[in-house]
This record gives structure tokens, sequence and C-alpha cells, in this order.
């Protein structure tokens, strides 16, 4: 059997298959008990390369490949694990071409670089830690309040 494929193919996204753990921020939303808001952004991007994950798709969108050069010092099944949980917590899109060597780019989706600047901000206040752990030179806006646990969608639909 042979099958043609067509020259031309528009990107599609694919559904996602449900992963086996959810997020902190999924487990507190189904369970209804809250999570700081600190721990429920910081849940999104600990890890030891989402960070240069974030940054090298802040540009454009890159293929796995692209990503594992441009972050040598990652392993591919952490790259992976770390590109799922970016994922699930809808930060990374991952848009898969269906050409004669069907391939897979991964982007920033719109939630994802609203976190841009407070990676931005948070890498600045990181830089003056190392070189003066007591200087107050960075400036950053003043928080109302760490620690109020976010909202809790009633309904599941906001999964």
């Amino acid at each position: 059997m042979r099958i043609e494929w067509a020259d031309e193919v528009e990107k599609e996204a694919l559904p996602q298959e449900p992963y086996a753990e959810p997020s902190p921020v999924q487990e507190a939303r189904k369970t209804g008990r809250g999570l700081e808001p600190v721990r429920a952004a910081l849940s999104v991007v600990a890890g030891k390369w989402k960070h240069l994950i974030l940054q090298a798709l802040e540009g454009q969108p890159l293929r796995y490949g692209a990503l594992l050069r441009r972050i040598p010092g990652a392993s591919r099944k952490v790259l992976t694990e770390h590109l799922r949980d970016l994922e699930r917590d809808r930060v990374v899109t991952r848009m898969v071409y269906g050409e004669r060597a069907a391939h897979v780019e991964y982007s920033l989706s719109a939630h994802g670089r609203t976190l841009l600047p407070v990676l931005t901000v948070l890498g600045a206040w990181g830089a003056q830690h190392l070189q003066d752990p007591g200087s107050a030179s960075v400036t950053a806006p003043e928080p109302q309040s760490l620690g109020e646990p976010f909202p809790i969608p009633k309904s599941s639909a906001a999964l």
C-alpha cells in the first residue's frame, strides 16, 4: 500500500494526551485546596533547565533537536520531561507537522509569554544577589500579598 503525501500540509495541533501526574496547580484546582501564588508560579518554572527552555523559545519556535543543542547540559530524558511539564502547564505549545518526515516544534504560548518579564526580574534579582546578597538596588514592583491562595475555579473545565 502506497501512501501519498501532500506537498504542503498545514500545521495542526493534535489533541494532548493526559499526563499521569497533574501539576501542583492542577491538583489545587481539582481538590479545591488553595495554593499560594508564589508557590504556584515557582512550580511552573522549577527545574534545572526550564528557564533555559523558555529563554530558547523566546525568539522563535524550535524543534526538539535544536532545543537539545541550545541546552547542551540537559539529557534527552530531562528535556522531554521539562517540555511535557511546560506543555501541561500551558506555557509551551507543541505543534506536530504532518509532512513526509513528520516533525514537532515547540513554542511559547501566549500564557508562556506572560512569564518572560517575571523571569527577567527574577534573573536581575539573582544576579544582584550573587554579587551582594544584602543589596536592595534591584527594583521590582511591590507585591500586594504573597500569602493569599489563588482563587480556585468551581468547575473542572478550567483544567
